[in-house]
């Protein structure tokens, strides 16, 4: 839905990323951005407007597609397409951040048709569906001097947000708002939560997969309410395509002809080899091991302390890297639920266990023996919280992705073995006193 987040992979060779950066803040030819010669346009009875739907890409920007708007009159030699998708800052150092926090502005873009159909076909390799709208004159006069004024420069801009107010939902409020009762349009989800309905446009992508849904928080997990719903441009297109308008049996649909502008040459993202799920069985594992064997071998293998030692020693290497990761992943949850404008990214219930103070243990295994009471119990309520959180995940206003589980039981493992190990080196001191 988003038509700017980095620059893409597709083909194109070594010119893509420029045409990249060229559609993001030239694509809108300058005649066309201010639209204050529109309100002095009538159309002609010959004249369309379509609604256009964008395939998703390969980028991140791209995975949920993109709805539009085209405007085409043979008559007076008009054809352009009205796009909300556009950004209105430069891809700069604050693109991202600004991204993140929900308050990038987004803007109507008016582009020459042709010109952003070549830009999706030659650049990015997606596939363009077009709708004929079956509107009245007036409807289409409507239409067109609404989003005319829209795109004038002090009305063109919005606040971005990925469910509530996106490149489809500005389209579907404007057919609400030109229908109001007359229009019927379906639902489609079937009492699906967001986050299901997301995630099919993130198969083949499992990384990306598990980052997103452990930074939803159990928001995601609700279905949308009564006009939060078509937020995704497939199901505008699947809702408008079965849309019908008032009438004397309501049999007049809104679509009066459908086409495949462009059909994808590209194949669906195969999903890699290692994905988080692999990665997260290791980690558990590993910490499985480090957790089991200095213990093993101390009370099978007495004379050997040395090399339950230096096991020890990679353990806290280990330990370093897993709770540092987590801390980070901690950190990120707080800050979108605090500073971030998206809601779906407040009330994270991963940080049960993803604690922004595991950042803290590398430095606190440090100075371990002159806090030693601190380190038991940071890590015996650490150990605590993780496993009731494993124990209370599946009943709890949230989805956890497998990766959460995973990672929580590592946690557990390292800080319940790392107190156990600690605690039985000082039994076997004070008995050796």
């Amino acid at each position: 839905m988003v038509s700017a987040m980095r620059l893409p992979r597709t083909r194109g060779g070594a010119a893509a990323p420029l045409l990249f950066v060229l559609s993001l803040f030239f694509f809108t030819d300058a005649p066309l951005s201010g639209q204050e010669w529109a309100g002095e346009i009538r159309l002609s009875p010959q004249a369309e407007v379509s609604m256009v739907t964008i395939y998703p890409g390969e980028d991140l920007y791209s995975l949920f597609g993109h709805t539009a708007i085209r405007v085409w009159d043979p008559r007076i030699d008009l054809d352009i397409l009205y796009n909300y998708g556009q950004a209105s800052i430069p891809f700069d150092a604050n693109f991202v951040p600004r991204f993140v926090r929900g308050d990038l502005p987004f803007m109507l873009g008016v582009n020459y048709t042709q010109r952003a159909y070549d830009f999706y076909k030659n650049v990015e390799d997606r596939g363009i569906y077009e709708q004929k709208l079956n509107l009245t004159t007036p409807q289409r006069q409507e239409i067109f001097d609404f989003l005319a004024h829209q795109a004038r420069r002090e009305n063109r801009e919005y606040i971005y947000d990925y469910f509530f107010d996106n490149c489809t939902t500005r389209v579907r409020d404007l057919f609400k708002d030109l229908f109001d009762e007359e229009l019927e349009l379906p639902v489609s989800g079937g009492g699906e939560s967001f986050r299901e309905q997301i995630a099919p446009y993130l198969e083949g992508l499992p990384f990306v997969a598990a980052g997103i849904n452990l930074l939803f928080g159990p928001r995601s997990d609700r279905p949308p309410q009564p006009g939060e719903g078509l937020y995704l441009p497939f199901q505008l297109r699947d809702a408008v395509e079965e849309a019908r308008l008032a009438g004397v049996d309501r049999t007049r649909p809104l679509v009066s002809q459908s086409r495949m502008i462009y059909r994808q040459g590209r194949t669906a993202p195969q999903a890699p080899s290692l994905g988080p799920g692999t990665v997260g069985t290791a980690l558990l594992l590993l910490s499985l091991l480090f957790t089991l064997t200095p213990l093993f071998v101390l009370f099978q293998h007495p004379g050997k302390a040395g090399l339950a030692e230096r096991i020890e020693r990679l353990g806290r290497v280990y330990d370093t890297v897993l709770f540092v990761f987590v801390g980070l992943l901690g950190i990120a949850m707080v800050l979108l639920w605090i500073f971030s404008g998206y809601v779906m990214t407040y009330w994270n219930l991963n940080l049960l266990w993803a604690w922004p103070v595991h950042l803290l243990v590398p430095a606190l295994a440090v100075v371990r023996r002159r806090v030693e009471k601190l380190y038991r119990y940071y890590f015996d309520i650490t150990a605590v919280v993780a496993l009731l959180f494993l124990f209370s995940a599946p009943f709890l206003p949230q989805r956890f992705p497998l990766a959460a589980y995973l990672l929580a039981g590592s946690i557990f493992l390292r800080a319940g073995g790392g107190v156990i190990l600690s605690r039985v080196r000082r039994r076997r001191r004070l008995g050796a006193v």
